[in-house]
């Protein structure tokens, strides 16, 4: 059965009653999203070469290609900043399809130092996921929970490399707050920040353990014009059990919950995470 955009927004509109306004706002969002993924990025301004400077939310930021030996062909340019992090000791990592998708090369520098170029393995267009095999051998890697744990109104760690101004060289962490699953692709919506570079980063629970993936956040002035409602600080994630089922079709080893003796610390944390760099003709 196809369904027009105007028969989309009559249910949008009817499910208001049942959401109680919320949900019906999030059903919108869900189909009104944009990538956290920050792309076009603008050249850092009045950089000397070597400076490090300061953004004005306290992340240090560089002229990277500047100060760093360039693994790329010449020809391409960096257009995209993207979060991924890594599921196994054998280097795979994960990420969204939209940090990935049309890249001419993808370098992985994780935060514990190095960079290399990244070669995908697997792809999810509708679930937005992909798997990135990158030779890295990393120390720490973080569990994924179970997928009987529910999402009611848990508080969440995001981490990855938002561009609020410009892009931060340490990862990141914001709390968000589970508001429930909405939507045809069944993602889980957030109350919290979520930037432009967060794409495809991790959500961890209070454990340490791997609860979803950042993919978007809703498109506001899509939803305004439609609507007449704002929609801020939300966004949303793709739950754990589609992570699971996609690694599993993939054929990666993985650590499951049971598995996981101990809690992780935030730096063991942000061991885990990578920044994802999109180069393009």
């Amino acid at each position: 059965m196809i369904i027009n955009a105007d028969q989309i927004l009559d249910r949008v509109r009817s499910a208001a009653a049942l959401f109680l306004g919320l949900g019906s706002v999030f059903l919108l969002a869900e189909m009104m999203v944009a990538p956290a993924f920050a792309e076009g990025l603008p050249p850092a301004p009045g950089f000397k070469q070597g400076e490090i400077r300061r953004d004005p939310t306290g992340g240090i930021v560089l002229d990277g290609d500047q100060i760093r030996k360039r693994i790329v062909p010449e020809g391409f340019e960096k257009r995209g900043i993207g979060t991924g992090f890594f599921i196994n000791g054998q280097g795979d990592l994960v990420t969204n399809h939209h940090v990935i998708d049309g890249c001419g090369y993808v370098t992985v520098s994780p935060v514990t130092g190095g960079e290399k170029i990244g070669i995908v393995k697997e792809r999810d267009e509708r679930q937005d996921l992909a798997l990135v095999g990158t030779g890295f051998r990393p120390a720490v890697h973080a569990p994924l929970r179970s997928l009987s744990s529910g999402y009611n109104r848990e508080r969440y760690r995001i981490i990855g490399y938002p561009t609020r101004t410009l892009p931060p060289l340490d990862p990141v962490r914001e709390t968000v707050i589970l508001l429930g699953r909405f939507g045809p692709r069944d993602w889980v919506a957030v109350e919290g920040e979520v930037y432009p570079g967060n794409s495809g980063g991790p959500a961890f629970d209070l454990y340490g353990r791997i609860a979803g993936v950042v993919v978007a956040k809703p498109d506001t002035a899509a939803i305004y014009q439609k609507t007449g409602s704002v929609v801020t600080d939300r966004g949303f994630l793709i739950a754990v059990d589609h992570l699971r089922v996609f690694l599993e079709a993939a054929g990666v080893s993985y650590r499951s919950v049971s598995e996981a003796k101990e809690f992780l610390s935030d730096r063991e944390l942000d061991k885990t995470v990578v920044k994802l760099e999109c180069w393009r003709k």
